[in-house]
């Protein structure tokens, strides 16, 4: 019976450490794909911060093209207008309807947007942060 719960033990262990190198593996993955994710949270009224749809934005500075989709929500990609890129870290562009304008400046990424977006208090959190929200 003990080998038995040494086995299982050992398992569930291995398990978690597999899940958790992946999980802190990830952001490689986006680094080599050349894209980045951001993790917006919205503020509620009551002052709780909720999480929203994760966007991946995938960057081409070589055509100067940035295409993007949200993982589980829209899987098609859009690409954004009037990009401006250099790198995967640093880049502009627009929504093609003029709506948003998009920025990545040293990986730290910004949204200026219609009126009503501005009023939903949106910002952007860590991956971490984001994923301990949603659960």
């Amino acid at each position: 019976m003990k080998k038995v719960l040494r086995g299982l033990a050992g398992l569930v262990l291995g398990a978690v450490a597999l899940v958790s190198g992946l999980f802190f593996a990830w952001p490689a993955l986006d680094v080599a794909k050349n894209q980045v994710t951001v993790y917006p949270v919205m503020m509620t009224a009551q002052g709780t911060l909720v999480p929203l749809n994760r966007s991946v934005y995938k960057v081409f500075p070589e055509t100067q093209t940035v295409i993007h989709w949200m993982p589980g929500i829209s899987e098609v990609p859009d690409r954004l207008a009037k990009c401006s890129v250099r790198d995967r870290l640093h880049w502009r562009c627009e929504y093609p309807d003029g709506s948003a304008v998009l920025t990545m400046d040293g990986g730290v990424f910004s949204s200026e947007s219609a009126q009503e977006d501005r009023e939903r208090d949106i910002s952007y959190t860590s991956r971490l942060k984001w994923w301990k929200l949603m659960f």
